[in-house]
Order: C-alpha cells, then sequence, then structure tokens
C-alpha cells in the first residue's frame, strides 16, 4: 500500500500534483499532503488554501481514513526552524519516509531560467523516498485506464532490481504497464556485455514471477546520439505518463556519492511529462 505525499503551495501545478499523487494512491494508498508556508503566506491564504485542499479531497472522494493535510508553519520548530523552506520540506520528508514524493517541477513562482524551481532541485538530490516531478503537460489517466511507465534501465543488476522495487508503487490500476528500456552501448567488452545480458533477464524473469505486466526493449545506441535522447525520444514515441530513472549516476553510485547522473538531471529537466526519480535508501546527503 503507497504513502503518497505531496507538496502544495496553491499553484495550479501544485494541485495536478494532488490529482497525480492521488492516481498513484489507487484504491487501498495513503494521500498526506503538505502545505510549508513561507515568509509570504499569510493566515488567511492559508487558511483558504486549506480549504481548497480538503474541497479537493472529496470531489476525489477520498474517505477521511485515507488522506490527511498538514500545514507547516514558518514558526514550526519539528522541522528544521529558520531554515530556508526546501531545507524544511526535506527534513520533514526523511522524517516520515513516504513511498514516494509529489512535487511540481517549479511553484508558485513560476518556471525558473534554469527548468526547475530551487526546491525541486533540493528534494531531488536530498530526498530519501522516490520524487515524482509533475510537469505542466502531465498526463494523469483515469484509475480504471492504462497508465505506460517507462524505465530507463542500466543493465546492472543490483541497481536495476532496486530501481524497479522502488518503483512498482506507480502501477495503481490493473491495466498500468511497464516498459523497461535499455539503450546498449557498443564501447563495452564482451565480458561486460555477457554481464548486461544476463542482468536484464533477470530483471525480466523477476517481473516475470511477480506477475507484472511488462514489456523490454532494447534498442543500439546510435553514434553520437546522446543517452538522454535515446530515452527521451522512447519515452516521447510510447507516450509514457511517467518515465522513471534512477538518480545517482553509476560513477557516482559506484563512488559513493549521493548526486545527480547527468543522465538523470537532463531528462528531468527535459521530458515533457511526469518523470519519478528513484534512489536507493542507504542514505542521502545532509
Amino acid at each position: 500500500m503507497a504513502h503518497v505525499l505531496v507538496a502544495i503551495d496553491g499553484s495550479r501545478l501544485s494541485f495536478r500534483c494532488l490529482e497525480v499523487g492521488r492516481r498513484i494512491a489507487g484504491d487501498r494508498g495513503h494521500l498526506s499532503i503538505i502545505h510549508a508556508a513561507d515568509e509570504d503566506s499569510t493566515v488567511k491564504e492559508t487558511a483558504h488554501l486549506q480549504r481548497e485542499i480538503v474541497s479537493k479531497c472529496e470531489e476525489f472522494a477520498l474517505p477521511k481514513d485515507r488522506h490527511d493535510v498538514t500545514i507547516l508553519e514558518q514558526k514550526d520548530t519539528s522541522f528544521g526552524f529558520g531554515m530556508p523552506l526546501d531545507k524544511r520540506l526535506c527534513a520533514y520528508v526523511n522524517k516520515k519516509m513516504p513511498t514516494c514524493f509529489v512535487m511540481g517541477i517549479f511553484g508558485k513562482s513560476g518556471p525558473s531560467a534554469f527548468s526547475k524551481g530551487s526546491k525541486t532541485d533540493h528534494a531531488i538530490r536530498n530526498s530519501r523516498a522516490a520524487v515524482v516531478v509533475v510537469k505542466p503537460n502531465s498526463t494523469v489517466p483515469e484509475i480504471y485506464e492504462e497508465s505506460t511507465i517507462v524505465v530507463g534501465v542500466r543493465g546492472t543488476a543490483s541497481m536495476d532490481a532496486k530501481l524497479i522495487a522502488q518503483c512498482t508503487f506507480l502501477l495503481s490500476g490493473k491495466k498500468d504497464k511497464i516498459i523497461l528500456y535499455h539503450c546498449h552501448r557498443d564501447d563495452v567488452s564482451p565480458e561486460e556485455d555477457e554481464k548486461i545480458a544476463k542482468s536484464n533477464k533477470a530483471l525480466c524473469k523477476m517481473l516475470k514471477d511477480k506477475k507484472i505486466n511488462f514489456e523490454f526493449v532494447q534498442e543500439d545506441k546510435e553514434p553520437l546520439v546522446p543517452v538522454t535522447t535515446h530515452i527521451l525520444k522512447f519515452a516521447e514515441q510510447n507516450q509514457a505518463d511517467t518515465l522513471v530513472i534512477g538518480v545517482d549516476g553509476m560513477k557516482n553510485y559506484r563512488d559513493g556519492k549521493r548526486l545527480l547522473g547527468s543522465v538523470t538531471d537532463k531528462i528531468t529537466t527535459k521530458y515533457r511529462g511526469t518523470v519519478c526519480l528513484v534512489r536507493d535508501r542507504s542514505g542521502t546527503q545532509n
């Protein structure tokens, strides 16, 4: 049962996040909604937003025992009193440890010159939970409609198994399906190539054993075409409602660092739909 945490700031996009969160929660999950007041928030604005959130939950026909609303006040000492809003939000997420944290690519201040807002960027880099980044063009299928989830796999057994294990919460509808996509590079050794093939085969067996609706697609990387371009093109061609990618780049992962890989960073900003960023929960930056 998924525990979905959604950040709301009153913007149109944040209410889109609420719709995405409701879809992920499905028929059995729990939806937690948080509004972290900033220095510009007034008591009146916060109260109005809370009424809007309650109204939206009633519209979703969510039972009272399957959702809750938290207003994180500026003066609240529980989660980083005196810290910037992005750090307070992340402290809250890492203490509650939901299945996923849903937030918009930008907040009420609108699009950033850097493509994603600072709060989103901080959450992606520091949240222990999976982060679902919602865009203005994100699609939200009804629970009875099919949702297509494309997962970019790397051909590394331990990393891909963790990636899949932590993104199955997205399968909230009976018709939902996962498409595993692997961009095969020609600059790997025969030994490494054999390891990748075994890893992909084991991954498919794992999903088959779990009776998960999936498809595996492997494409050869074209010369001079970045892996990012291949992944984005494939996701767009398959009209993926959600594109899933690991947060840690392979080199960073092997070096024990908790950083975004360049492919991950580019996909987060360039894919027009929802992006789900998954990392193992063994550690994170402060």
